[in-house]
């Protein structure tokens, strides 16, 4: 695979994320006046339950990303076929059981339908990010964008058809996930018929289920930090007022999506072409350290001067919010970004336990601040910037280590080499 290869990848991969997102924001806001409100709250639960827990797969894929490397042959795919078989047991085993135990409060009328959909979206989320996981692990970046992009185009038009012919709740839920099952088909027939090879796995089932524990556990506590933020604010905002608590919100939705989903998005991209690139582990030195703080006094600058005016804007002048706060979370989204960023190289590297603690010690940290017995502006600034830097240095850590392991290894061959 060439550098110019890896390069165009990256920018299809950028692009199908971008149509991704699209898409997703244009179901979201079209929905409402095409449905009643008791349908509407159905319909955004059962997405965000959908999407919740795809979070949580997204470790699946990594680990699947770190592990599949192209060969010549045909390859061998046993083991990625038990993994995948055991991940899917346990997928359907929770989803089910959650399922049964609460639906009911979820969906209230539309409970049956509603948990199965959640259920089947699960199931169908699995095996897109089980092909995803084998085509960025192949390094087929072409094959991986067109994932995003027919899982997207798909559910837009299915939505939309069944908007406009105005089918009941249970089916327009439904239309949410057979998108899923439609892109592995359709996008692994595709890949399969135009393979130049296989692929091999490079770890044992037991292997793959340990990492993939840790990358998930890490995802879900990414999760907490990105999706469930909003949720944590409400829940621990007590003192601090509706309206102020909106305008947070909003701020955060605003500048997390353009700094942060995209480096998400990047990181079954940064694991396959990092893993094989020991050399990229690099030691991070003053100038990086430098990088990372003009990155973070130009973005806070430019968020605290152009934020305040644009959720005033978008928001028609309902919500406000101070040049500081909007110059912290968009600082703490930089923060973010960046631990995504270096934990992709520690998943590259095989070490999930210092991914996972990093990303441990920054939700942790989030919920404790969040919750903590101050002023909810105090305790919220500090827990946007603290709990991330303390995450990114856990990564750095770990990254130093890898890279004093590559150097000593080496010194060693250099050394027999000399001898």
């Amino acid at each position: 695979m060439t550098v110019r290869a890896d390069r165009s990848g990256l920018a299809l991969i950028l692009i199908s994320t971008a149509v991704s997102g699209v898409v997703g924001y244009g179901i979201q806001i079209a929905v409402p006046a095409f449905v009643s409100p008791v349908d509407y709250v159905t319909f955004s639960v059962a997405w965000s339950a959908v999407f919740l827990i795809g979070t949580a797969l997204s470790g699946v894929q990594q680990e699947v990303s770190r592990s599949v490397r192209p060969v010549d042959g045909p390859g061998t795919s046993w083991t990625l076929g038990s993994f995948s078989m055991i991940i899917l047991l346990i997928v359907v085993a929770a989803t089910g059981i959650a399922a049964l135990l609460g639906s009911t409060a979820l969906f209230g009328e539309a409970a049956i339908g509603g948990g199965i959909a959640v259920v089947a979206g699960s199931v169908g989320y699995l095996l897109v990010v089980l092909l995803s996981g084998v085509v960025y692990g192949t390094r087929r970046w072409f094959v991986a964008a067109l994932i995003t992009v027919v899982d997207a185009v798909v559910r837009g038009a299915a939505v939309a058809t069944g908007l406009v012919l105005g089918v009941s709740i249970d089916i327009l839920v439904f239309l949410v996930v057979i998108p899923f099952f439609v892109t592995f088909i359709v996008v692994g027939m595709f890949a399969k018929l135009t393979a130049r090879g296989g692929y091999a796995v490079d770890a044992g089932t037991r292997v793959l289920l340990r990492n993939t524990g840790k990358t998930v556990g890490a995802a879900i506590a990414m999760g907490i930090m990105i999706t469930g933020l909003p949720l944590l604010l409400r829940a621990s905002t007590q003192d601090g007022g509706v309206t102020e608590l909106a305008a947070t919100i909003f701020a955060i939705t605003l500048t997390r999506a353009p700094i942060v989903i995209p480096v998400i998005a990047l990181q079954s991209y940064i694991i396959a072409r990092a893993r094989d690139r020991e050399g990229v582990f690099f030691s991070v030195r003053v100038r990086h350290v430098a990088a990372l703080s003009v990155a973070l006094l130009v973005v806070g600058a430019v968020a605290g001067l152009a934020g305040p005016w644009a959720v005033s804007a978008i928001s028609g002048g309902s919500l406000a919010i101070t040049p500081i706060l909007m110059a912290i979370i968009a600082d703490s989204a930089v923060l973010v970004a960046a631990m995504a960023g270096l934990g992709s190289l520690l998943v590259a590297s095989s070490r999930h336990d210092w991914y996972l603690g990093g990303w441990i010690v920054a939700a942790v940290l989030t919920v404790a601040l969040l919750f903590s017995p101050v002023a909810f502006d105090a305790r919220l600034e500090v827990a946007l910037l603290l709990a991330p830097a303390a995450g990114l240095v856990v990564h750095v850590i770990g990254l130093q280590r890898v890279y004093a392991r590559v150097r000593a290894a080496q010194l060693t061959d250099a050394r027999g080499d000399d001898d």
